[in-house]
């Protein structure tokens, strides 16, 4: 915790005569002793206004204000976000429809939460500074890891709340609770998932697929027959649970070329797609029309790329094979090959031959005589393909050879 925005917030909680708490999120991973820099506050009474003052108090960047849902975002130093809400309650009017929020006290705060381990709080107070509430026994689910809902109409309510229940799940390691998964199941069975845009799924898929355990969250999206909201045709099969592993264990491949995870893992399990039916999931999901096209044409030429790289024994024959090609697509081709010798290429051109600057310019051709022209590109690229192959290359060994 930042104890000393805690204890700034509990002084303006105490002029301003209004209960405030920590809550969701970041409750339930102090007691599971997980780091969360997220910090959500709940105030009975006036949230927003109590985000103004604190605005002032603690010189936060920005507030962003939302009347509608009655809370506000602070932002500090560019980066960290605290999040302002007055205590509420919410009434859904329609299966998936987003709620009317009503005043409340923090008891009905935390009734209208997800699962019991995320309507935990602790007080903020001069008097039980870091008390523990825990109105619907959230901290005995953490000790029996399960995932419980706190009322039966929680899926029907907000029906993202099926996806969110698997990350958890998954997460953790935790288990659904009995009756949690005989609702769950039946709101799937009752279609409930079509109730709510597809901007608002695409999002929870989006994060479910960042997360942790990706191998789990796809065994219960299989299980409960929700992968079928992505495409019907998509196959859960051994082969994609060992793909999504050994991403896991490749994740610095992601960090270190600046890919979005949920990208491999919605990839990898369309793997066995035909090629319209890609596309038509590339574009539920937002791609733009340059990847599309470019990332089914690579889909053809697979085989073709996966034989180049295995009969290739130059660095310039590997640099040919890659360089233009989708680094998604590098990176999945990397992760569905069993052959070390491909993967082992994967990587030199990856952290090596990629980031190879060509030492001989179009300047040291044009001293050596030659005139720009056709040949001009030609001459550099060969010059370059030279470089790559030589021990160790310098501008007076390419000249002379």
């Amino acid at each position: 915790f930042n104890l000393k925005l805690l204890h700034i917030i509990e002084t303006l909680s105490k002029k301003r005569k209004e209960k405030v708490f920590l809550v969701g999120g970041i409750v339930r991973d102090f007691l599971l002793g997980i780091n969360n820099k997220d910090i959500d506050i709940v105030v009975e009474g006036n949230g927003i206004e109590f985000a103004k003052d604190l605005k002032k108090l603690i010189k936060a960047d920005n507030i962003r204000i939302h009347e509608k849902f009655k809370t506000a975002v602070l932002t500090i130093n560019n980066e960290f976000k605290l999040d302002i809400a007055s205590s509420r309650i919410e009434y859904y009017e329609c299966p998936g429809c987003l709620p009317i929020v009503y005043s409340s006290d923090i008891k009905a705060d935390m009734y209208r939460r997800d699962f019991t381990i995320n309507a935990m709080a602790f007080e903020i107070d001069n008097q039980n500074f870091g008390k523990l509430i825990d109105f619907y026994n959230g901290y005995q689910d953490l000790k029996e890891r399960k995932i419980r809902i706190l009322h039966n109409l929680s899926f029907v309510d907000d029906p993202t709340r099926i996806i969110r229940a698997i990350r958890f799940a998954s997460r953790y390691n935790f288990d659904l609770e009995e009756n949690t998964e005989f609702l769950l199941i039946n709101a799937i069975n009752k279609n409930l998932l079509s109730k709510i845009s597809w901007d608002r799924l695409k999002q929870e898929f989006k994060i479910l697929f960042s997360d942790k355990n990706i191998e789990k969250s796809i065994e219960f999206l299989d299980k409960y027959n929700i992968l079928k909201e992505i495409h019907p045709n998509i196959v859960y099969n051994l082969k994609i649970r060992e793909n999504i592993i050994k991403l896991q264990s490749h994740e610095y491949l992601l960090k270190n070329n600046k890919v979005k995870k949920w990208i491999l893992v919605l990839l990898i399990i369309s793997e066995n797609l035909k090629k319209e039916e890609l596309i038509f999931v590339l574009k539920k999901f937002d791609f733009s029309k340059k990847f599309i096209s470019k990332f089914s044409y690579e889909t053809t030429k697979k085989e073709s790329i996966l034989k180049k790289l295995m009969t290739s024994t130059k660095n310039s024959e590997i640099y040919s094979t890659l360089e233009g090609v989708s680094i998604e697509f590098i990176i999945l081709i990397y992760i569905q090959t069993n052959e070390n010798k491909i993967m082992e290429k994967i990587e030199k051109y990856l952290y090596k031959l990629s980031k190879s600057k060509p030492l001989i310019t179009g300047k040291d051709l044009i001293e050596l005589g030659i005139t720009p022209g056709k040949e001009f590109k030609k001459k550099l690229d060969e010059y370059f393909m030279k470089q790559l192959d030589l021990e160790l290359p310098t501008k007076n060994k390419l000249l002379k050879g």
